[in-house]
């Protein structure tokens, strides 16, 4: 498996066939505003994982749309997603990497508190409906 950041041939918006049929959405505004996409993929080229940095501001990105295909889980494959996303941030000198969740995830919020992730208040003003946890992390504070 290989991690590899997203290129301008991936502009289309890569078909993720783990995500629920879904397309990567908002490409282009995720690139152009400053953040960054990581893909895993396999021996054939496939996608197989995703995750996206969304700049916030000059001192955050925002952790969003990680997945990783069913066929693919308890490989790793988060854990290097997650150390490729916090090696861009401090690359880049972000401080902070926020992300909201469901506590219904389970699975992906013991990986975040695995990399130090701590919860905070909820946002008042998030547009995630179904978000009932915010977790932030401190890139200054991560041992790499």
């Amino acid at each position: 498996m290989i991690l590899r950041v997203a290129v301008a041939g991936d502009l289309s918006g890569p078909r993720l066939p783990f995500a629920k049929g879904q397309y990567f959405v908002g490409f282009r505004s995720v690139i152009g505003g400053g953040g960054q996409i990581f893909f895993a993929v396999d021996e054939n080229g496939q996608a197989v994982g995703t995750v996206a940095l969304i700049r916030v501001d000059a001192d955050s990105f925002e952790l969003a749309k990680m997945a990783i295909s069913p066929t693919h889980r308890g490989l790793g494959l988060g854990d290097q997603l997650m150390q490729a996303c916090i090696s861009h941030a401090a690359k880049v000198g972000v401080h902070t990497i926020v992300l909201e969740s469901n506590t219904k995830q389970t699975a992906a919020l013991k990986l975040y508190r695995k990399f130090g992730f701590f919860e905070t208040p909820l946002d008042p003003n998030s547009h995630f409906v179904r978000a009932n946890i915010r977790m932030e992390l401190a890139i200054n504070d991560v041992k790499r």
